[in-house]
């Protein structure tokens, strides 16, 4: 297969790079080349920004996403951290070029409460740093927020993945993002114990079994969205 998509690029003027071109697998590895280069495989891989990997993909892909989330805030300190800009005008900048940072991909996301913790304290951290406190200051975090009035992460993910999932949904066209979210196994049962997260356990939530049908009706989908958002999942986040 590899050597015919070398072959098919060829024919329209393109070049597979074999330094560039990695290779992902979950049984035997057997040695591929390309242009005499040998193909490496790896067990992660960064593609079209989020992370691909066979374990702990949602672990990896949260904390690059909080590392991102920072830089971006530190690279834009003069901003965020200025007395002479109002904090109205701050919050405009997080929200646009630092939430992003964050939730980049979310749609995608199985989160545990574990995940949505992490997110969230990232985030009351780095509100925390605009104006100028830290935890010893003992501040509340609904005080905080009615200072700098930013979106809220946790709310903006479910928003965001609620939306793209009836998009997704209504889509008439083939496409394999439709194609992976309607599959299901010929054979096989979860493992005993505590079930790895899903994709859709939190959309079944409240989209109940029949989601995938309600999320064709545009206004029906619409009037669930803020039963979804608002959902509290989460204990004591501080």
């Amino acid at each position: 297969m590899l050597q015919q998509l070398t072959e098919a690029s060829r024919k329209v003027g393109l070049t597979v790079n074999g330094y560039k071109t990695k290779v992902m697998t979950n049984r035997e590895e057997i040695a591929m080349t390309v242009h005499d280069s040998n193909i490496e495989y790896v067990r992660t891989y960064t593609y079209l920004g989020q992370i691909i990997a066979f374990r702990d993909q949602t672990n990896i892909e949260i904390e690059r996403r909080v590392a991102n989330a920072w830089n971006r805030y530190w690279s834009l300190k003069e901003i965020l951290k200025s007395e002479h800009f109002p904090i109205a005008a701050t919050g405009k900048v997080f929200n646009s070029c630092v939430l992003p940072c964050l939730t980049y991909g979310c749609q995608t996301w199985a989160l545990s409460q574990k995940h949505l913790l992490k997110l969230r304290t990232c985030q009351r951290g780095i509100e925390r740093s605009m104006i100028g406190v830290t935890k010893r200051d003992r501040i509340r975090s609904e005080d905080i927020r009615s200072i700098t009035k930013v979106e809220d992460i946790i709310r903006k993910i479910r928003q965001l993945k609620w939306r793209w999932t009836g998009h997704m949904t209504k889509d008439s066209r083939i496409k394999w993002t439709k194609i992976l979210t309607e599959w299901q196994p010929r054979d096989g049962t979860r493992k005993r114990g505590r079930q790895a997260k899903r994709w859709m356990d939190d959309i079944r939530k409240i989209g109940e079994a029949t989601w995938s049908r309600k999320a064709r009706d545009r206004e029906e989908w619409k009037r669930l969205e803020e039963a979804y958002v608002s959902q509290d999942t989460l204990i004591n986040l501080g």
